[in-house]
């Protein structure tokens, strides 16, 4: 439905509430736009009226409504857009009615308020700056994978958290299985008797036959293990193959965010950003507590940018003294994304298609006809693979891999990066221009309040905003694909905004991403020449961002 203008009803008595919804959503929202009428609504002598938006032009459709004087007085926020609208002014501050507000923001993910909280003027999203909407859901990232087509292959598909690895438990597998495993091998992401390792140089080889291989749905895969299991799902490596494919992702920010690194950092502290995804120098992951530049570090957090920068010569001191494990530099864990869709010829590995051929599929149905066993996507899929496989096969999701160096017995975890990625979100907020600033705010507050969210959880479609109900069994259903959903909720904890939330706009980003999308990853264009051509195109961009 394309708006163009508002109802006949008394505009005065009426809130204009706009958003999109699929075939799924649009009933649910309809549903909680009249239980709010008929409970705050008909307490305040108002009514809310809902217009459900197209995806399609949505965005060009509020940016030039609410540039006029009339439009609706609450509506959805992209992430990727909200700073943007707040630059444009289209925003109003949360702050006032927040302090009064009955919301339990402790038992909101903490990444799904700061990326609403935005100073204007210095580009930050600190705990002290405005908030401008508060959120509707999240949607984090995982892997689904075709669990059919894993059994096919030969793999034990197993679910189970590492503290529930016992002996008891162990023993139970090995009699079941007729196998001989340790604990060790059941609490990796993904063991096989003959692994293959990237960086000590052991050639890949496909399984022997009656070779034992486990998949563990809820640990997360190393680097080396996401690669060697998609071999084995990819008919090229593993002519036995139920999948043509093993792995795709479109998304490099697991690889990064996982050992500290990312595709821009600010250098002073000031807002003087420089693109960073070709930084060769290491990250830094701190073991013991310790101060670098004045700035205390606990265990398990990575050196920042400027210190690892600024004090190599006193971390090599830090290295040595085990107080900072060295993990891959971001350049690094960049080409290991990239090479997953690369041709062999080109350096890569090619356990993924070309992103040519899965656009022109679409994800979910590359997905669903059983083209590649294991994708990275969004909360949000959920609902339509579920319309979209039925009952053809077993599907369930796990999380996304991320950086491990195992100990001589290639089991005991010797260094591990941080479980992380990005997620996207969605945002409600109050036009500046709204006379109603007050109910609107009553509104979005019963939006994003356990109610209904509880309604929004039960359709699956986006991970709710509040840990509690994310947890509760009106999320987490253990009797439908996938079974393992809260790992969506378990991503919400650490993921964060993707890089099109950095800048008020993506003008930075289209500098070097079309380039990587259409010419790296389709094998049209090496990495040192990328990296030779839009580093310097890149921070050329970000220089324009500096007041």
């Amino acid at each position: 439905m394309v708006l163009t203008g508002c109802s006949n009803k008394d505009d005065a008595k009426t809130l204009y509430f706009w958003g999109w919804g699929d075939q799924d959503e649009i009933p649910i929202f309809q549903e909680i736009v009249n239980n709010f009428n008929n409970t705050i609504g008909k307490e305040e002598g108002m009514v809310v009226e809902y217009r459900p938006v197209s995806t399609e032009g949505y965005t060009t459709l509020i940016e030039q409504t609410l540039s006029g004087r009339r439009g609706p007085d609450v509506f959805f926020v992209e992430d990727k857009y909200f700073k943007k609208w707040a630059k444009l002014g289209f925003l109003s501050s949360l702050d006032e009615y927040m302090k009064t507000s009955t919301l339990d923001l402790d038992d909101m993910w903490e990444s799904s308020i700061s990326r609403y909280r935005y100073n204007i003027e210095n580009n930050t999203s600190n705990p002290e700056d405005t908030l401008y909407g508060l959120p509707k859901d999240v949607s984090t990232t995982a892997i689904y994978y075709n669990k059919t087509a894993f059994e096919k292959a030969g793999i034990i598909v197993i679910s189970v958290d590492e503290e529930n690895i016992t002996d008891e438990y162990v023993r139970n597998f090995n009699q079941a299985h007729g196998t001989n495993l340790s604990s060790g091998a059941l609490k990796k992401g993904f063991y096989r008797e003959y692994p293959y390792f990237y960086y000590s140089g052991v050639s890949w080889i496909p399984p022997l036959e009656n070779e034992v291989m486990v998949f563990n749905n809820r640990i997360p895969m190393s680097w080396d293990e996401i690669e060697d299991l998609g071999m084995i799902m990819t008919k090229s490596y593993n002519p036995s193959s139920p999948t043509q494919y093993g792995y795709y992702t479109e998304w490099w920010f697991n690889y990064a965010f996982s050992i500290g690194g990312d595709c821009i950092e600010d250098t002073t502290g000031s807002g003087d950003w420089t693109f960073t995804l070709g930084d060769d120098t290491p990250n830094y992951l701190v073991n013991e507590s310790i101060t670098i530049n004045g700035n205390a570090y606990k265990q398990g957090e990575f050196v920042e940018y400027i210190d690892k920068i600024q004090l190599s010569e006193k971390l090599a001191d830090f290295i040595n003294a085990g107080k900072v494990f060295e993990l891959p530099s971001t350049r690094e864990a960049f080409t290991r994304f990239v090479m997953l869709g690369q041709s062999t010829a080109n350096g890569g590995l090619a356990v993924a298609p070309t992103t040519s051929t899965v656009m022109a599929y679409g994800k979910p149905g590359y997905f669903s006809a059983e083209n590649i066993s294991m994708l990275v996507d969004y909360t949000f899929r959920v609902v339509g693979l579920r319309r979209l496989i039925g009952e053809r096969f077993e599907w369930d999701v796990a999380p996304l891999p991320i950086y491990k160096v195992y100990e001589s017995d290639e089991t005991t975890v010797k260094i591990k990066g941080s479980n992380a990625a990005h997620s996207s979100s969605t945002s409600l907020a109050i036009w500046s221009n709204s006379s109603k600033k007050d109910f609107a705010f009553k509104f979005i507050e019963y939006m994003a309040g356990p109610l209904a969210q509880t309604i929004q959880a039960q359709t699956g479609f986006n991970l709710p905003n509040q840990k509690s109900i994310a947890f509760s069994n009106d999320y987490i259903k253990d009797e439908i694909d996938p079974k393992n959903i809260r790992v969506f909720a378990e991503a919400a904890e650490v993921q964060t905004p993707g890089d099109w939330w950095y800048m008020p706009d993506r003008t930075w980003i289209t500098e070097w991403a079309t380039a990587l999308n259409s010419s790296v990853r389709n094998g049209k264009m090496t990495l040192d020449q990328f990296f030779a051509t839009y580093i310097e195109k890149s921070n050329e961009a970000l220089l324009r961002y500096k007041k």
